[in-house]
């Protein structure tokens, strides 16, 4: 029997082969970000001139106003701004803090390593606080917040931001997002171990520079056996 042939439509073929670019140019720019994430590593930048770079990328590649990236503090009762990058003025800006009372529950989806889609921040009473108090820019409508992974818990959050009308973010805003957390992540998970061992080589130059001039005993007792 003769075979039956099936055409298929421009609309669709056209559909098909954009689909394709778009994962195409998708993997080419989070390659981009993971090369990024290595060469810091590899010069280890610091985290604020690492997060200068990252904020950077992923605006050349995401349609947004700002990108942010934020850390809890020690307390973990406010989130320091590491940078913030304008597209619009290409100006960088840190040092700003964010106080979280009152997050809790976005704070338990971040904690899930899940996205958080804001497309009109004027319906959540939480970010509409930031915007009253000065903390979002003025004209900031839509946000998009994932977070910032490290040592197995939220260290932080990556954030873009929108003016003008609600915005839904894309598949591709959302891969980019992560991709930067995931860069910021590690450049600063780094950072953590790095002061860990600083730390444990300065108190063992103390003990070993006791030991030789101490001219009494020292009894080290170990508290967890």
């Amino acid at each position: 029997p003769n075979a039956r042939k099936t055409r298929r439509s421009p609309r669709k073929r056209t559909a098909r082969l954009a689909e394709g670019d778009t994962r195409t140019r998708v993997a080419s720019q989070v390659e981009e970000l993971e090369a990024l994430g290595a060469r810091v590593r590899r010069r280890k930048l610091p985290l604020k001139r690492a997060a200068r770079a990252v904020t950077e990328a992923i605006a050349r590649n995401v349609r947004a106003r700002r990108v942010a990236i934020s850390f809890f503090d020690e307390s973990r009762t406010c989130m320091e701004v590491v940078d913030r990058y304008d597209c619009a003025t290409h100006r960088h800006r840190s040092g700003l803090r964010v106080p979280v009372a009152g997050s809790e529950a976005l704070l338990s989806r971040l904690a899930r390593n899940e996205p958080l889609d804001f497309p009109d921040v004027k319906k959540v009473a939480f970010l509409r606080g930031l915007g009253e108090s000065g903390v979002l820019a003025p004209g900031v409508r839509s946000v998009l917040v994932v977070p910032v992974l490290a040592g197995g818990e939220v260290a932080g959050a990556l954030s873009l931001s929108h003016e003008g009308r609600p915005r839904t973010w894309s598949p591709l805003d959302r891969l980019m997002a992560i991709a930067g957390a995931q860069v910021v992540a590690a450049i600063h998970e780094g950072e953590r171990r790095e002061r860990a061992e600083r730390a444990f080589r300065d108190s063992e130059r103390i003990r070993r520079a006791l030991d030789r001039t101490a001219s009494d005993s020292i009894f080290i007792a170990d508290r967890s056996c």
